[in-house]
């Protein structure tokens, strides 16, 4: 991993699942494949801002109402939806992965209410 963009720790069960799903269904060099485009694809969005030529889209703040005030961006990679939000530091933060067959409405509400989509804020010591 890299300073540009940090996991919450639901994301990073869930990259775990993903290698392990694509490790049991098309072997390591697949499950390897497909985490190596998905870190490429942020360091894109953290370093120009955008994938494959377009900015993340907004979650539109309706569907955030109750769950958070906290802007939450999303990009689609392949099969999965990568749903991000900027930092107290500027750092990219991706605060959980769908995929794209889950009934995403019910699961990121149930995600952004958990305590596990939250972030260490290196800024809190300052």
């Amino acid at each position: 991993m890299n300073g540009k963009y940090r996991f919450s720790p639901i994301a990073v069960a869930q990259l775990d699942t993903l290698w392990d799903y694509g490790y049991r269904r098309f072997g390591i060099q697949q499950a390897d494949d497909y985490l190596d485009g998905l870190f490429a694809t942020l360091d894109e969005i953290a370093t120009c801002g955008h994938y494959l030529g377009l900015p993340p889209r907004h979650v539109p703040p309706d569907k955030l109402v109750g769950i958070t005030s906290l802007p939450i961006q999303y990009v689609r990679y392949q099969r999965d939806y990568l749903y991000l939000r900027t930092l107290s530091d500027g750092t990219l933060g991706v605060v959980c992965i769908l995929g794209e067959r889950m009934n995403t409405p019910r699961r990121l509400k149930e995600l952004l209410s958990s305590s596990l989509v939250e972030f260490d804020d290196p800024l809190a010591a300052l």
